[in-house]
């Protein structure tokens, strides 16, 4: 078995059910993004997947049933001239999909039937700016807890 990168397989998983739910996509019309693009359509949803912690214990090593901590950020961000309302819309249906849909992390098992663990944080920032455009924005954390497969 080769090795996958757990940051990477889980980036793919999360796109892969996103991108793809039709009721999201109808909702934040600027698209699912891991890089902003350069004129942004409004309300868009970008997503950041980082490192949490490593619960592998002593002897695992990558390539030998490691069990890394994956901390999912998703912003949704609304321009100045829309209402946070959408933003709000746009968030509540990611989180519905993240509850209601297995992710199928290749190369790893996800604990909890693939779904986040129950600390999810949601928090709103008004007026920042993005690209140069004010902005509201709204930001969930969630984390997930993997496990190389056999």
């Amino acid at each position: 078995m080769s090795y996958t990168d757990p940051l990477l397989a889980m980036s793919d998983a999360l796109y892969g059910l996103l991108a793809t739910d039709s009721t999201l996509v109808s909702l934040a019309p600027g698209g699912v993004f891991f890089d902003v693009p350069q004129n942004p359509t409004f309300p868009l949803v970008y997503l950041r997947v980082q490192h949490d912690s490593d619960r592998s214990g002593f002897s695992a090593k990558p390539g030998r049933r490691s069990r890394p901590g994956v901390q999912l950020r998703v912003h949704v961000f609304q321009s100045d001239y829309g209402t946070v309302r959408q933003a709000q819309q746009a968030m509540a249906r990611v989180v519905d999909v993240l509850f209601s849909n297995a992710l199928a992390v290749t190369g790893y098992d996800v604990f909890c039937d693939g779904q986040p663990l129950p600390d999810i944080t949601e928090l709103p920032f008004e007026d920042e700016q993005l690209n140069g455009i004010k902005v509201k924005e709204l930001v969930l954390t969630a984390r997930y807890l993997l496990e190389e497969a056999a």
